[in-house]
């Protein structure tokens, strides 16, 4: 995972948070004259757009800041992990939620995914160790939900 860039820094004029782009380009105080060395490419290249388009990305992404904070916390093999178990979901989207599943559907797909996992570590077969652990891990994720150990603050699936 590459170093994490901030946008922001602490002004020295105004003693508040402002675009790092800024200070870096400008030094703060001659704003002007470094946007207007810009303007000819309607802005493209400048670093403050950059960052007003990262703060944009940002926003996009819906997370408020307690929830990135988080995310940080997590270790970059969970992430990579929970990833490929959001992607399985998303393949699966299709066949419905697991709301309506049993109990006894869900072990014994447990078990059948459990199988496949063990084959694809007898194979050695490292992107399908991957799958199918995800699936595994989904399944579980999905026993777990039904009996309500979930706590996230919004519904099953």
């Amino acid at each position: 995972m590459s170093k994490y860039n901030r946008l922001t820094t602490m002004s020295a004029i105004t003693d508040s948070t402002t675009l790092k782009a800024l200070c870096e380009s400008c030094g703060e105080s001659e704003c002007g004259e470094f946007c207007e060395s810009h303007q000819d490419n309607y802005c493209k290249g400048c670093p403050v757009q950059k960052s007003f388009q990262r703060l944009s990305d940002y926003e996009d992404s819906g997370l408020y800041p307690e929830q990135v904070k988080n995310l940080s916390n997590l270790r970059p093999k969970v992430i990579v992990f929970a990833q490929a178990m959001e992607k399985k979901l998303k393949e699966n989207e299709h066949k419905g939620g697991w709301k309506e599943c049993t109990t006894n559907y869900l072990v014994d797909k447990l078990f059948e995914e459990l199988h496949e996992f063990h084959r694809a570590v007898f194979r050695d077969d490292k992107t399908l160790i991957l799958s199918e652990g995800a699936d595994v891990a989904n399944i579980v994720m999905m026993l777990t939900d039904i009996y309500k150990t979930l706590i996230t603050g919004c519904d099953s699936e």
